[in-house]
């Protein structure tokens, strides 16, 4: 199985956060002996042909001239047509063919031909992180990638969905709901859910996995991920986020919802001045950093559910810790050094946010932490 994927894949320095897993397939195409057969045969009518043009040899312009003047009497069309009186055009002719033939000839070598292909399989959560490994059945994904697991796994998590679509009451499907420390500020609700989201290929369904890990930490230190996508019964495309805790699978409704302690346009009313957790979409420009007074400061938009819904926040670049939670930010998306990666924008990450800065009392949104990239909690329970 794979993700129907665009993947665009970078080069140069990794991001961190979420881990994409690639995995690699090895397969060889042989030449099969009817191809090796058809290619001979077509060679050696090539090479019949030339030898035959050669036979005859070019005739020059007086040649012809005096054969046109022998036969006045018939149409020039059809003295052309002759083959005693068109070599230099059938020359052309059967040079052409020949070099057809060896093209051909060339093609079905270089394709049908003893040779190794590589199919990678790539999945791009826009550009979280990247591992490059042939093993997967080891580490936080191994409940996923070892063996036949994935194929129970997404059959499972089409099961729990169907669960949810046809639940009259939450209680109907608490257990398949992950622990979460805000589960008091965030009830789990069907209203949340919706409408019936469908599971079928016809609607799209797909699949990723990865890894979240908290920002700056290896993979090791993270939590395997799936993430399904496909279309609800109106049309609109969904995600669906699942982890395995204790050997036992579980919806993550907070990353699924994407509940933040305060969206962003709650923040941009209230101007809380209280570090605040919130699952947003990051972008970043030249532009948008900013000096002020003598502290150099990197922006970047964090945007909400809606487009229009969004916030300047910045990370002030006079600390170490500042310095680094900036570096770390940028590889998210691409920014800066990246020999010849796609800039890009629209980024899920988890990060505490806060208005007004901790130097110089400046009236501006602040970052005052990068908990993880993605919307998932790398730590159980949180």
């Amino acid at each position: 199985m794979s993700e129907n994927q665009d993947f665009d894949h970078n080069n140069g320095e990794r991001p961190v956060g979420m881990e994409v897993r690639r995995r690699r397939v090895r397969k060889k195409r042989r030449v099969s002996d009817g191809a090796s057969s058809r290619a001979r045969e077509m060679n050696e009518k090539g090479q019949q042909l030339l030898r035959e043009a050669q036979d005859d040899g070019p005739v020059d312009l007086a040649e012809q001239l005096r054969r046109l003047k022998e036969k006045e009497e018939k149409p020039l069309d059809e003295v052309w047509g002759t083959r005693r009186k068109s070599s230099s055009w059938l020359w052309i002719v059967l040079l052409g063919l020949v070099t057809t033939v060896v093209a051909v000839v060339a093609a079905v070598t270089l394709f049908s031909g003893d040779e190794e292909v590589v199919d990678d399989e790539e999945i791009d959560l826009g550009g979280a992180g990247e591992v490059e490994t042939d093993d997967m059945s080891q580490g936080p994904l191994a409940w996923f990638d070892a063996g036949e697991n994935s194929l129970k796994v997404l059959d499972e998590a089409k099961e729990m969905i169907g669960k949810v679509n046809g639940a009259k009451d939450v209680e109907e499907i608490s257990e398949l709901i992950r622990s979460s420390a805000f589960r008091k500020n965030f009830p789990v609700k069907l209203d949340d859910w919706g409408v019936e989201r469908l599971t079928n290929s016809i609607w799209d369904w797909s699949w990723q996995s990865f890894i979240a890990k908290p920002a700056g930490e290896k993979e090791e230190n993270g939590i395997g991920v799936v993430k399904v996508n496909g279309k609800d019964v109106e049309g609109q495309p969904y995600s669906v986020y699942f982890v395995n805790e204790g050997g036992k699978l579980l919806i993550d409704w907070d990353a699924t919802m994407g509940w933040s302690e305060a969206s962003i346009g709650e923040l941009k009313k209230s101007q809380s001045r209280k570090s605040t957790m919130v699952r947003t979409k990051l972008e970043k420009k030249w532009v948008y950093d900013q000096k002020f007074g003598r502290i150099d400061y990197s922006g970047y938009a964090l945007t909400g559910d809606e487009s229009e819904e969004f916030i300047l926040a910045y990370v002030p670049l006079n600390t170490p810790e500042g310095k680094e939670r900036d570096r770390l930010l940028k590889r998210i998306l691409n920014y800066g050094n990246t020999y010849g990666k796609k800039l890009l924008k629209d980024q899920d990450v988890t990060l505490e946010v806060r208005f007004g800065s901790t130097e110089g009392n400046q009236e501006i949104f602040e970052i005052t932490d990068f908990l993880h990239a993605g919307w998932v909690s790398p730590l159980p329970g949180s």
